[in-house]
């Protein structure tokens, strides 16, 4: 967690000492250090901790005023440049941070790695408190952090409306812009924040401001179709530019200008088919000509026709016949079909006939052009709207809306299974048909009469896969496996553990329903016992969970001082509510009190966000699970295992094959009998396409992007809260739906995928306490590459419709 200088030699008092601090023992803490038998208040342990620091992070403010009493530094920045003045103002801790400011060498401006200041943990948190106090104790709100994001951007950006009042109040320049260009009002503007549009403005906001994509305020606005800002704005704003329907995030740390979304690249074949359409449409634009020149012949021939059937009418009369043959002749015409017109024709006119019978058979091939034509063009347009419907995916096939990649794959991935197995087949074939002898009458294929070269190649191609899996991870090769899922990972570590009736195994309330199953089919046997630590929802920040798992085992420990804590399971990225949390703070936390190993459950983060095994395993991580089908776009049955180096041996996969061989961790997770390596082979594929759309940070950066902004406007809509803090949310969101409508929610969801092919989680939160009829109902929307943030609007406007169709809420 920290940066050490240089090594401190640490007794145990100074552990005692820190102990102390964890748990709020004021009394105990200042006997520690009146006796001064520490060796130092600044040293870090071996998880990285300091007094202080921890002190201040939990808000314990006698315990942190008894160690600045003996040691005054207290600039101690962790690996993030942060000190304990901004833990302080970041987790609301006004009473620490007036401590801090009177009594400790911190200068109230200092920056972290990231350039934010104390004031700005604060206005981004929304604590006013915190913030007001910073400022009058001489904090610069014109201090701008490396993105050039001044305090009042930031709380803006961070839709942290109360900071940024106090803000305004403070007379500070509301038109500053960041590095990207854009000003207070373009941020407000964009979130639909029309209390601070007007305050910004009565303050002096200019609206002729652009940023670096040439969008004003004005243009934010009606991008996201805020009308209650768009009539703030003067008639004469700068409508700036309004070429994107992806506006710029105010949640995301990147720039969206450095990280645009991934590429949909042409497709050539796409390209192709246009080109046929086109021609053919050409095509059928002279023919369609062609036949109105004939149709102007047909016309002028009736003309003449016209004039010759009354004058033979006339003749018949005088000779004595029927004068009503003429106009029932032309009552005829009038009232017939092309065709029939042609057809009755007197057959005395000889040139007349001639005429029309050539004149028939030229319409009838034109006619039959013409449809074939017709015919040809929608089949080549429907075409084209399927590879578009393709291409607007990222070439994937699947409905919109809570799909977490788990079964769409793209389709150069599929191709590639599809290519593997088929090679395979070929192989076998061959193989069979060149050794006759070797089969059997019954025709089954003995191993060891044909060599399986297909499958020694699969085989082989996953061993290579293994090693660009591992490097994506930042992990040695020796200490990564393949899986068919994560579920199967996290059974062999926890069946393969020894255990004792004394054991515990710590898990969270929301962990995903195979983990909650597995430890308790292991109580079942009496092998260990089950510590759940309930988390409740929404959360505030991510050290909510550490100070739960703090609270939790330090409870334990004092109930069970006999027990151990074998094993603490955590979730990198909750399943239900998706939330990211602190993998790092919990595992280090967890050794801190005397969990002997911790394993992640990392089945949502590959390929959703960046994984480092090497930081992982220095925080404290013992094993780690993830699965490919989620979000890195492989097919399902490619997941993984990592294992800290040195507990490889005692790790054995569920199925112990004929070839198992102790220790040797590689082999035995590798083959474990029958299998089908297909899907392992494809890895390569999937990260090419990765690379072809724009890569990982493109990915990850637009994917959080539309699920952050998504979140905060479905919440907005509704009037509902978000599961905890945007900052928490990759690409993944959840939000509470309308209380109305909760005894609806499950109906809901059903006529949406019906009707609309959407597919949407609706959940209550996962609980360890008994469950109650009036529990919130939540929507989980996952924001793959192929969603846009108006796919995710429509989402809201259609729930609202369907229950407003209900009369669950009022129309």
């Amino acid at each position: 967690m920290f940066r050490k200088t240089k090594k401190m030699e640490r007794n145990k008092y100074d552990d005692q000492i820190l102990k102390a601090v964890l748990e709020s023992d004021a009394k105990a803490l200042r006997t520690l250090v009146e006796k001064k038998r520490f060796s130092s208040l600044i040293a870090a342990d071996n998880d990285g901790r300091v007094p202080i620091y921890e002190a201040c992070r939990l808000g314990f403010t006698e315990c942190a005023e008894i160690i600045l009493e003996a040691e005054s530094e207290a600039h101690i920045p962790d690996e993030e440049g942060r000190n304990p003045l901004h833990m302080a103002s970041l987790n609301g801790h006004v009473e620490c941070v007036k401590l801090l400011c009177s009594k400790s060498n911190i200068a109230v401006d200092t920056p972290d790695l990231r350039g934010q200041t104390a004031a700005m943990h604060a206005a981004i948190a929304g604590h006013t408190d915190v913030l007001t106090f910073l400022l009058m104790r001489g904090a610069d709100p014109e201090v701008t952090d490396h993105d050039g994001n001044t305090c009042l951007l930031l709380a803006i950006r961070a839709n942290q409306r109360e900071t940024a009042i106090c803000l305004l109040n403070h007379s500070i320049n509301v038109n500053a812009q960041n590095r990207q260009q854009k000003s207070a009002l373009m941020f407000a503007c964009e979130l639909g924040l029309h209390e601070l549009v007007t305050m910004l403005l009565q303050r002096g906001s200019q609206v002729d401001l652009r940023d670096t994509g040439g969008r004003s305020a004005y243009s934010y606005a009606k991008l996201n179709n805020h009308a209650r800002c768009l009539e703030l704005l003067p008639e004469d704003a700068d409508q700036g530019s309004a070429d994107s329907s992806r506006p710029a995030s105010t949640t995301d740390l990147q720039s969206s200008t450095k990280y645009p979304p991934p590429s949909r690249a042409t497709n050539p074949q796409l390209n192709a088919l246009r080109e046929q359409v086109e021609e053919l449409t050409e095509k059928l634009k002279q023919e369609q000509e062609a036949h109105a020149s004939v149709i102007a012949e047909k016309d002028h021939l009736q003309a003449e026709l016209s004039a010759y059937f009354p004058a033979a009418g006339a003749g018949s009369a005088a000779d004595g016949g029927s004068s009503a043959a003429t106009p029932s002749c032309f009552a005829m015409c009038a009232n017939s079909t092309d065709n029939d017109l042609l057809g009755s024709i007197d057959e005395d006119g000889t040139d007349a006939e001639q005429s029309t019978q050539a004149l028939k058979a030229q319409l009838g091939a034109m006619a039959k052009a013409k449809n074939e034509a017709d015919a040809e063009v929608e089949r080549l347009q429907q075409r084209v709207r399927e590879l578009e419907s393709s291409q607007k995916s990222g070439g994937f096939s699947a409905p919109f809306g809570d799909d977490d990649g788990g079964g769409s794959i793209p389709l150069v991935v599929f191709n590639q299974i599809k290519e593997s197995q088929e090679r395979r087949i070929r192989e076998l074939e061959a193989q069979v048909q060149g050794k006759g002898d070797a089969v059997p009458t019954n025709g089954t294929i003995k191993a060891g009469d044909v060599q399986l070269t297909a499958l020694v190649e699969l085989y082989r191609s996953a061993l290579v896969q293994a090693v660009q899996l591992a490097e994506y991870i930042k992990a040695n090769q020796s200490q990564v496996v393949f899986t068919e899922n994560a579920s199967a990972a996290i059974n062999a570590v926890l069946r393969s553990l020894a255990h004792s009736v004394n054991d515990t195994f710590l898990v969270l309330s929301c962990a995903y329903a195979m983990v909650s199953n597995t430890l308790t089919w292991l109580a079942s046997q009496k092998r260990a016992s089950v510590l759940v630590v309930e988390v409740e929802f929404p959360l505030a920040s991510e050290d909510d969970v550490v100070t739960l798992v703090e609270q939790a085992l330090i409870k334990h420990r004092a109930s069970h001082p006999n027990a151990t804590v074998r094993l603490a399971l955590f979730s990198h990225i909750v399943s239900i509510p998706p939330l990211r949390f602190p993998i790092a703070k919990l595992a280090a936390a967890s050794k801190a009190h005397g969990v002997q190993q911790v394993m992640v459950d990392g089945a949502h983060a590959l390929g959703q966000i960046e994984l480092d095994m090497g930081k992982l395993a220095a925080s404290g991580v013992d094993y780690y699970a993830g699965n490919g089908h989620k979000w890195l776009y492989s097919p399902k049955g490619t997941a993984f295992l990592w294992v800290r180096e040195g507990l490889e041996a005692d790790v054995t996969p569920t199925v112990v094959s004929s070839e198992w061989a102790a220790h040797d961790y590689a082999r035995d997770f590798l083959y474990t009998g029958t299998r089908d390596y297909t899907a392992f082979t494809s890895i390569k594929a999937a990260f090419d396409f990765r690379s072809a759309i724009g890569g990982d940070v493109a990915i990850r950066t637009y994917m959080r992007q539309v699920a952050q902004e998504a979140g905060h406007y479905l919440s907005k809509l509704w009037g509902t809260r978000l599961a905890g803090p945007l900052n928490l949310t990759d690409a993944m969101v959840a939000v509470e739906l309308p209380e109305a409508i909760w005894p609806l929610a499950s109906t809901l969801m059903t006529d949406i995928a019906q009707d609309y092919n959407i597919q949407i989680v609706a959940f209550q939160m996962p609980t360890s306490l008994p469950k109650t009829s009036d529990r919130p109902w939540w929507m989980r929307l996952s924001a793959q590459v192929y969603v846009e943030l108006d796919d995710m609007k429509r989402v809201g406007e259609i729930i609202l419709n369907l229950a407003q169709q209900r009369k669950a809420i009022d129309p």
